[in-house]
């Protein structure tokens, strides 16, 4: 006998592999926001005062530090004017990057399974997925425009959401 506190069901079925594999994709597009969010932030406070990181090494790690120790929402709210549409899709974004990154696999590992989201798991994984990859676009859009970096084509942004959702979510 075991106490209740120990996962003991380890049985491997073709649906659980199917979330598990969609959730781990959903997870490196939730971690891919992020980090793009974490380079916005660093590239605008390099561009308004960059000889006070770059003056010496010192410095540069520091504000590595510093980087890397923030939350997304302080990089989102160094990033963007709040209260903007701007602003207002990327938090959306990070609440749905919240749940992808610890409600959904705590539900995946429940007694009661993945029920907060409703009967239908692969539509609320699609639909934080599809939320996530909108602010992703919004997110690079503006680093390659910051950058100067070659502009994707119009159908390349328009696809990207439908693109994103479609690798995390079918089969």
């Amino acid at each position: 006998m075991k106490p209740e506190i120990f996962m003991d069901d380890f049985e491997r079925t073709e649906d659980g592999d199917r979330l598990f594999s969609s959730l781990g994709r959903a997870l490196t597009l939730a971690t891919r926001f992020e980090s793009n969010c974490r380079g916005l932030a660093a590239i605008l406070q390099l561009t308004s005062n960059p000889s006070a990181v770059l003056e010496t090494d010192e410095a540069l790690k520091e504000f590595s530090g510093k980087l890397y120790k923030r939350s997304l929402n302080q990089h989102i709210k160094s990033s963007v004017v709040a209260e903007s549409e701007l602003h207002k899709l990327l938090d959306r974004a990070r609440i749905a990057r919240n749940e992808i990154a610890h409600e959904l696999p705590l539900g995946l590992c429940s007694q009661d399974g993945i029920n907060y989201l409703g009967e239908d798991v692969d539509a609320g994984i699609k639909e934080l997925v599809a939320t996530i990859a909108e602010a992703d676009r919004a997110v690079c859009f503006v680093l390659t425009d910051i950058t100067n970096d070659h502009m994707p084509t119009n159908e390349f942004l328009k696809s990207y959401v439908d693109r994103a959702t479609a690798w995390v979510c079918e089969e």
